[in-house]
């Protein structure tokens, strides 16, 4: 029902600057007929709010509703503060049919992208415009797809009462699909919210898998003109959201630093017993156990660092080596990397200016595409000289200009730079393993390079010339015609699998 719980988790590491752009306003903002706020809080603290709005607009003499829902939280990531910030909505006519949809998201204090898709009969036609790496793209539309206003007036309509059952079909931008959310009416509650006790209508809104992953569902309550006067959700690696009905004086109101909610603390796994000087290790086998995943020996990936073994229902062994280098020879008849590896986009721009720069002062006249892989990783580690925790998942032009951020600005331009020189690159995305009191795996994302016929993993935050057994990699990513967060989809499904690792032995 309430469309903001993708777009949270989906951001969250991935956060906007504690100042974030102020996001485009139409010309026009036509006549506005809806209003409302919702005060956000994480475990009981406040922590920002959402605000949707519908305006009333003409296009060509034609009449139609803009739906924006604009989310803005605050949370701390370490030693800074930083925002969660989307704007995300619908046009749509006044019978609910979805004639457009658009994002607005702000990746740096100079970044934002937006993307707008326009329904042409059985096709939605998606333009993703920002400083580099636009696109348009045609995929499938089901003239069933509901709006973000007629999501609201869904319940309206219906009528629901407890045991009743339905879903709908909403698209959403944050993945570019669509997505089918099944409710269940469940029956009346007695609800505190302020001053008030409120006799509420609870209802179970729950999506279904989407890309191999149980997306976390919500729960809803609603007055007797089915409003939606609170909504609620456990957000892996953050807490229990809970969103109430409000004011805008209340929804708006200063936050206290103080109190808000760390998520590097939130989104770290504890593992034990320690390992001393993990990075510098030849292998670490991990005891992993996902109570919550059906399938928890495929969320991680597998390939020449990584292996997976002793199978037993909700837990596997997960062995990890270092690679220190590529194989010495090209294996015979060696089929390339494809261009999604090769060209820039809009997160890897290996064709901006900046970053072609750094990348030749970097490799110098260096051949080898191993050595330069490890000269980029040098520069990069050597130049980044500022941990802004933040920063957003900027792209490399930015990162280049910068050169500030944290994991994900570090393996950006990396992967971009690496590229430019002439290196196939991706970025990987997985857990890191911290030396801290106690120890723990964090959220990371890293480089990998195509090398004489294999992927090898380079990461310019540690700067060590090559990737030892801390890494746990899930995932990888080209970024190729990508403007969404979905390669971080697979981070998501290990948080929500409520991840618990051992270490079982140290191969030195």
């Amino acid at each position: 029902m309430s469309r903001w719980c993708l777009a949270v988790i989906l951001f969250a590491p991935s956060l906007l600057p504690a100042q974030p752009p102020q996001l485009a306003q139409p010309q026009s903002p036509g006549k506005l007929v809806r209003d409302e706020w919702e005060t956000a809080y994480l475990d009981g603290y406040r922590v920002g709010y959402t605000r949707l709005t519908v305006q009333e607009l003409t296009s060509s003499g034609t009449k139609y509703l803009k739906a924006s829902r604009d989310l803005n939280f605050s949370v701390k990531r370490g030693r800074d503060l930083a925002r969660i910030k989307a704007v995300t909505g619908t046009h749509e006519t006044a019978d609910g049919t979805v004639l457009a949809v658009f994002m607005q998201q702000g990746l740096a204090a100079q970044v934002t992208q937006d993307l707008f898709g326009t329904v042409q009969g059985n096709q939605l036609r998606v333009k993703a415009t920002g400083q580099q790496g636009n696109f348009n793209k045609v995929m499938p539309w089901n003239p069933k797809v509901i709006g973000t206003l007629g999501e609201l007036n869904l319940l309206k309509a219906k009528k629901p009462k407890p045991g009743d059952k339905f879903d709908y079909l909403i698209y959403e931008p944050i993945v570019n699909a669509i997505v089918t959310i099944r409710v269940k009416v469940e029956g009346e509650e007695v609800i505190a919210m302020g001053t008030e006790r409120l006799r509420l209508l609870r209802l179970s809104a729950i999506p279904d898998r989407f890309a191999e992953m149980q997306l976390p569902g919500q729960i809803l309550w609603v007055d007797k003109e089915f409003d939606i006067r609170r909504s609620a959700t456990v957000m892996p690696g953050m807490g229990y959201l809970v969103l109430d009905r409000s004011t805008q004086a209340e929804a708006t109101r200063p936050l206290d630093p103080n109190q808000l909610p760390d998520l590097m603390q939130r989104q770290s796994i504890a593992v034990a017993p320690a390992v001393a000087r993990p990075h510098l290790q030849s292998a670490i086998k991990f005891h992993v156990t996902l109570p919550n995943d059906d399938q928890p020996a495929t969320a991680f990936a597998r390939d020449a660092r990584q292996k997976v073994e002793n199978v037993k229902d909700k837990t596997f062994d997960l062995t990890v080596s270092a690679v220190r280098q590529p194989p010495a020879v090209a294996p015979v008849a060696l089929a390339a990397p494809g261009k999604e590896f090769t060209e820039s986009n809009y997160f890897l721009t290996s064709d901006d200016p900046l970053v072609k720069q750094h990348a030749t002062d970097a490799v110098g006249g260096e051949a080898d595409p191993w050595r330069k892989a490890q000269l980029v990783e040098r520069w990069v580690h050597e130049h980044m000289k500022v941990q802004n925790f933040s920063e957003a998942m900027a792209p490399a032009y930015e990162v280049a200009k910068t050169l500030s951020g944290d994991c994900t600005e570090y393996s950006m331009l990396t992967a971009a730079m690496c590229k430019a020189a002439g290196v196939p690159a991706r970025t990987a995305i997985g857990l890191v393993y911290v030396d801290a009191q106690p120890p723990l795996l964090g959220f990371h994302m890293w480089t990998e390079v195509f090398v004489r016929g294999q992927w090898v993993a380079i990461d310019a935050t540690l700067g060590q010339g090559s990737v030892g057994p801390g890494h746990l990699k899930i995932t990888d990513a080209s970024w190729h015609d990508m403007r969404a967060m979905t390669p971080l989809l697979p981070v998501m499904r290990v948080m929500i699998g409520r991840p618990s690792v051992q270490v079982v032995n140290v191969v030195p």
